[in-house]
């Protein structure tokens, strides 16, 4: 009996939410996903929804197709939607919530948080990361968190407008500043607002202030990249129902992860998640990325990529539009 009275309270969900600008947005998909609960229960609302309404457009039945597909995929991913980690993600959240409740601005920022983001963090970063993007900064301007680790390594925390080449631009002053990244996490927001996070190794305190004046003056300058020798590079569509997943092997050196953002700015690919590892002298760093157009890379991205990691690539941002103009080194 509740099945069938969800089925009837659900009635037009799929058409209306196949309607939406956003409608195959990683947040709105689980938000879709753990409202329906099992893989039953998406499929009859959807079969409901594709039998019973005959003005439906072609473009609609594949819309609503696509995102039945996508809510399929997510039930499937039992560390988003199952039921313990359902719980775990919205008391993670009410935590974070009421850790901030004297600021209504914060609270609002958790409570937009991306899923898979809140997942894999404290209450207390999610509070840390939630101020930092508080209020909102113009583009060029970062705020930054500099905190120590239980291991003797250091937490930096960067809060700021998602922009072409901010996960380069921020990687490049790390380097400069001698900050071996061992960790890294990305997060972005519906409204452009991004948070990266970085573990380092450092001999000393890196200072917040000084890193907050060179990478705000950093954003927007050129970027060059040599060759990445012996670099091995695998993309792969089915691994996440909304990214690209991409995942670089090379010898590991020193700015390897900077040269690895650089070229995917410079390619127009907009990298969502990142992680990175090593195993011996072998750097592995693996990148969840969308291009221009989509959740997939298209062919021509995808041999971009491979051409300005053999080759190296110089660029500089274009002056009135989003992206770069490019030089191959001479």
């Amino acid at each position: 009996e509740r099945e069938i009275v969800g089925l009837v309270e659900d009635d037009g969900l799929f058409r209306s939410a196949a309607s939406h600008v956003d409608a195959f947005d990683e947040e709105q998909v689980l938000q879709l996903a753990s409202h329906l609960d099992t893989p039953e229960r998406a499929r009859a609302t959807f079969l409901l929804a594709s039998i019973r309404d005959d003005t439906l457009e072609p473009l609609e039945r594949d819309a609503m197709s696509t995102l039945h597909e996508l809510i399929q995929r997510a039930l499937a991913d039992s560390t988003l939607t199952g039921l313990d980690a359902r719980h775990l993600i919205e008391r993670r959240r009410t935590e974070a919530m009421l850790m901030a409740r004297d600021r209504s601005d914060v609270v609002d920022r958790i409570r937009r948080a991306p899923r898979a983001y809140v997942a894999g963090q404290t209450a207390a970063t999610i509070v840390r990361h939630a101020v930092l993007t508080e209020p909102p900064l113009i583009s060029h301007r970062v705020r930054v968190n500099v905190m120590p680790t239980d291991d003797g390594r250091w937490m930096i925390e960067i809060g700021g407008r998602d922009q072409s080449g901010l996960m380069a631009t921020v990687t490049g002053v790390l380097v400069d500043e001698n900050l071996d990244v061992e960790r890294a996490v990305v997060a972005t927001w519906d409204d452009n607002v991004a948070i990266e996070s970085f573990i380092v190794a450092a001999s000393s305190e890196p200072s917040a202030d000084e890193l907050t004046e060179r990478i705000s003056s950093a954003l927007g300058s050129p970027l060059a990249v040599e060759a990445v020798k012996d670099a091995t590079i695998v993309f792969d569509d089915v691994a996440s129902p909304w990214h690209t997943v991409c995942e670089v092997s090379a010898p590991d050196m020193k700015g390897l992860l900077h040269m690895l953002c650089s070229v995917f700015a410079v390619a127009g690919v907009e990298i969502k998640a990142a992680s990175i590892g090593r195993t011996g002298s072998v750097a592995a760093d693996r990148f969840e990325v969308i291009g221009r157009t989509g959740p997939r890379l298209s062919a021509e991205e995808r041999d971009l990529i491979r051409s300005y990691l053999a080759t190296g690539v110089h660029a500089r941002p274009r002056r009135f539009r989003r992206g770069y103009a490019v030089s191959l080194p001479s």
